[in-house]
């Protein structure tokens, strides 16, 4: 069987044979411009895809396919490249796909309702945490978050009630909120902070969506208290 991806002009052809005994052992011949050359010049990333990919092309319709870590040994374009095939599998054969990852470049590319974290709970018990964010997913398994979300209020009152309505929220999306009590008041905040932490901090558009979202759980919270 050969594969090609028309992005890269890479070909793959994906063989089997007995130089090494009486069993048949499997072998990738790689096709890039002007080189050719074979799994054993190849990374182990680079073979496992292949397998991978001729499994799903193979696979029955409506059927469960089970991936263990498929980002081991891909690089971060690799890792996209491949779950957006799987994806477009999903679609075309009605597969369920189910896989263990701690890939930020997998999990960022998948729906919220798609993702589930395994963590340990209070009692010791395994326990599944549905419908979550990314960057709350890997807040959960310990991940330093790069972007937290600055919350500032004008007094301490107003700070103890944002802290009550935090221990509210899910651990991992209390995790990213860092909370600032500035000595200057509502005005100053309002007339030289923010513009400046504007300026300062350019956010992609999912950071704001989960940003977006969060603020308005916490205003629903503080409300509820």
């Amino acid at each position: 069987m050969t594969l090609t991806d028309t992005t890269t002009r890479i070909s793959a052809r994906y063989v089997l044979h007995r130089l090494y005994g009486r069993m048949e052992a499997p072998s990738v011949i790689f096709t890039r411009k002007n080189m050719t050359y074979s799994e054993a010049f190849a990374g182990s990333g680079e073979l496992a895809v292949v397998r991978a990919v001729i499994e799903l092309l193979s696979v029955e319709q409506h059927s469960l396919v089970l991936l263990d870590e498929p980002e081991t040994s891909l690089h971060p374009l690799a890792q996209r490249r491949f779950v957006a095939f799987l994806l477009d599998r999903i679609r075309v054969k009605h597969i369920q796909v189910v896989l263990s990852t701690h890939s930020p470049s997998i999990v960022r590319m998948l729906p919220g309702n798609a993702i589930k974290v395994l963590e340990e709970g209070p009692t010791g018990r395994m326990r599944v945490v549905e419908n979550t964010h990314p960057q709350v997913a890997f807040n959960r398994l310990g991940h330093v978050p790069d972007n937290v979300l600055l919350i500032t209020v004008e007094d301490q009152l107003l700070a103890v009630l944002v802290r009550v309505a935090m221990k509210l929220l899910d651990p991992g999306e209390a995790e990213i909120i860092r909370l600032h009590i500035p000595t200057s008041g509502a005005n100053s905040i309002l007339k030289y902070n923010i513009p400046t932490w504007m300026s300062d901090h350019q956010v992609s558009m999912s950071s704001r969506t989960a940003t977006k979202n969060l603020m308005h759980r916490l205003q629903i919270l503080t409300r509820c208290r």
